[in-house]
């Protein structure tokens, strides 16, 4: 054949096989336009914010509240400890019955308990590493997989605790020696999230991850969330001013992350679950009870799962899918709110903590692992560790964020779908052996 034609053919068949990808990544493109479309058209809305002042104690619901580089302010900046390590309310329950509140000038936060007739007072001024006395910090505190730096709030604190926690009049179990701590300041501080959740980060970052971007401006209430789409990613490396040898746990997945900071949450900074879930997760709870011949018990509500963004207006589970959320203001205020986003980092593996009653500190009131068994029915996954069950999701503040406020009544807009773990496997699906 003449080289000549065989050129032509060649260049034909080229050109075709180009054309022919271009179209495809256009009707994708345009596939998940329309589905993201179709997802904002019904309003997202943010129902509630709740912070947790104090690690595993009762939280405060808040109308707005700001962001900082460890996710909403003041969101589990103090911790109870008990021969130093973190308390929880696995193993002290009565945990969940200790309330906070600010005072009315909120310079302080009030810490208070059913039965304690004292009130206990702790400034919420942030503390100056130039001034912090040094027999007071706690530089290795035991913690769920890794440790923490943490600053001792006196003796007075830690005897309101022990009255509280270890007086067994107030329901207490008879130990003493709790102290209160809050986070130490940056310069001492170098808690991170959980390394998979900072891994399936960083491939988000790498793949830029705009491809299934919504452009679509018809939803009047939520257009303003999509001007700042490529920007969401410049500065992930700027956060990480601090190194990761603090951990000694030799467990992959427990080494801290060098990209986004942590409070003194287990996990990540902020957690996200919709009242659809929590609904459907209660309708299945009921059907498993009956069809045990078990007797119907109340619902449980959202503070059995301690999230910080309670949403509505999803499809049950939505919120699986999610890689990126805009949140706007639909009220005319100066909150500098507009444009915020936040990045998806994982699911939320839930531990025995939900089967607490939150109001009375009772493990398992009922004696039958609710929700966790009902959860192991529909929502199971596996990963390195073991079987664990999902649901909400853990979700970061990128730089360009923080000190921006978020308000109940704002509207969530889904930017990117289609998050997939790096860690856990598909809802449902077992992971293989290797």
């Amino acid at each position: 054949m003449d080289k000549s034609i065989l050129l032509k053919y060649s260049g034909v068949v080229i050109s075709s096989a180009i054309l022919l990808y271009c179209l495809k990544r256009y009707f994708i493109s345009e596939n998940d336009s329309n589905r993201l479309s179709k997802i904002n058209e019904s309003q997202i809305k943010i129902e509630n914010i709740i912070i947790y002042p104090i690690k595993a104690c009762k939280g405060i619901e808040l109308k707005k509240c700001k962001l900082t580089e460890y996710g909403f302010e003041n969101d589990r900046r103090w911790m109870i400890i008990y021969n130093n390590r973190y308390c929880a309310q696995k193993a002290f329950p009565i945990l969940s019955t200790i309330e906070t509140s600010y005072s009315d000038d909120s310079e302080y936060l009030i810490i208070s308990k059913k039965g304690v007739e004292k009130q206990l007072k702790i400034s919420t001024k942030p503390l100056v590493l130039e001034e912090l006395d040094e027999k007071r910090i706690h530089g290795e505190v035991a913690m769920f997989d890794n440790q923490s730096q943490c600053y001792d709030e006196g003796d007075e604190a830690a005897q309101w605790l022990d009255d509280a926690i270890g007086n067994a009049e107030n329901g207490g179990n008879g130990n003493k020696g709790f102290r209160l701590v809050q986070m130490c300041p940056e310069g001492i501080w170098k808690r991170k999230i959980r390394t998979h959740m900072s891994e399936n980060l960083k491939l988000l970052n790498e793949n830029g991850g705009n491809e299934n971007q919504n452009n679509n401006n018809n939803n009047n209430n939520n257009n303003n969330n999509n001007n700042n789409n490529n920007n969401n990613n410049n500065n992930n490396n700027n956060n990480n001013n601090n190194n990761n040898n603090n951990n000694n746990n030799n467990n992959n997945d427990t080494i801290t992350s060098p990209i986004y900071k942590n409070n003194l949450s287990n996990s990540c900074q902020i957690m996200i679950l919709s009242k659809e879930s929590i609904h459907e997760t209660n309708i299945r709870i009921d059907k498993n009870r009956k069809e045990k011949g078990e007797k119907l018990q109340p619902h449980l509500g959202w503070d059995r799962y301690r999230p910080n963004i309670l949403i509505s207006g999803v499809k049950t589970f939505e919120e699986d899918d999610w890689k990126l959320i805009g949140i706007s203001s639909n009220k005319n205020n100066n909150n500098n709110n507009n444009n915020i986003e936040l990045t998806i980092a994982e699911a939320n593996a839930r531990c025995p903590v939900v089967v607490v009653d939150q109001v009375n500190g009772i493990m398992d009131p009922y004696k039958d692992d609710e929700p966790l068994r009902t959860l192991k029915t529909f929502r199971k996954v596996t990963c390195k560790i073991g079987e664990k069950v999902l649901l909400g999701t853990y979700a970061v503040v990128e730089k360009q964020f923080i000190d921006k406020v978020i308000s109940v009544g704002d509207s969530i807009n889904v930017l990117k779908t289609g998050f997939t773990s790096n860690y856990y496997t598909e809802i449902g699906k077992t992971q293989q052996s290797s």
